[in-house]
């Protein structure tokens, strides 16, 4: 499922988001520390709205994809967020996870995109 909110500009489909209360919108998240929503579609101007960019955004409780920061170990791990991109620390829980490795896939690198759960 997923909820259809204002965006900063015309973000980048699978680009991890998180709510900017200054400038009321939604907007590429730098890290974890607030709730994190994943751009699942493309983003659209409104005509009738200033031309504002809105997009699909889906919030929680919800297997996607992202695009990877880093290199993703094969086993995965706890879900993390750089500029709008996910990454692996196991070192704190995040705000989700990331899948391991599929049968048949090759090892994750940055920009490929990667399977996540967000909470």
């Amino acid at each position: 499922m997923f909820v259809t909110v204002k965006l900063s500009g015309d973000l980048a489909e699978n680009t991890a988001l998180s709510y900017d209360a200054i400038n009321e919108n939604w907007t590429t998240a730098t890290d974890t520390t607030q709730l994190i929503g994943i751009l699942t579609g493309k983003p659209f101007q409104d005509p009738d709205d200033n031309n504002n960019w809105y997009g699909p955004v889906t919030i929680s409780g919800q297997s996607l994809y992202v695009r990877a920061d880093r290199a993703i170990p094969d086993e995965g791990g706890f879900l993390h967020i750089h500029q709008g991109r996910g990454y692996v620390d196991n070192s704190s829980i995040g705000c989700g996870t990331v899948a391991p490795l599929n049968y048949g896939a090759t090892s994750a690198v940055a920009d490929d995109l990667i399977l996540v759960h967000i909470r």
